[in-house]
């Protein structure tokens, strides 16, 4: 049963794809998104593509161009992620989409990479070859790699 699979977890892992899809399924099909943010021994969260995408509290869906901004998983609050950021030159696509929603922060992340945030969704740590973009809700712009000294 999957409600007794994410009571034991230690970490849960949302995969690529679509988030359009893996948000539907895990709030409108299976309801497994409280039964998640709600599991006691949950240590991790993360994601790979859509999947890390999604966890943002809204959501950009289309892969090259921007289809809409859908609520995301919400499990960082007022922010909007964006995946394969320097690969597909993705810093205007998340530029624009901030300015139609001005309470927000967006971070594009490449490749390849991971980020260790605090409980208040500070980046801790960069991990993997790429870098993280963040970009605050009045437009600054901060790039980290794993070389970046944080405090």
């Amino acid at each position: 049963n999957a409600l007794e699979t994410i009571e034991r977890a230690d970490a849960i892992y949302f995969t690529g794809g679509s988030q359009s899809t893996l948000i539907r399924r895990l709030i409108d099909e299976m309801n497994l998104l409280n039964a998640i943010k709600q599991a006691t021994r949950l240590k991790a969260v993360g994601g790979g593509s859509a999947g890390m995408m999604a966890m943002g509290q809204k959501v950009i869906v289309g892969a090259s161009d921007v289809k809409n901004i859908t609520d995301g998983l919400c499990f960082i609050d007022n922010t909007i992620l964006d995946s394969h950021f320097s690969k597909h030159s993705r810093l205007a696509r998340l530029q624009t989409v901030l300015k139609s929603n001005l309470d927000y922060s967006g971070i594009g992340i490449d490749d390849n990479t991971g980020l260790i945030l605090s409980e208040n969704y500070i980046i801790e740590k960069v991990i993997g070859s790429g870098t993280a973009t963040t970009i605050t809700n009045t437009g600054k712009i901060k790039v980290y790699d794993k070389n970046t000294i944080l405090s």
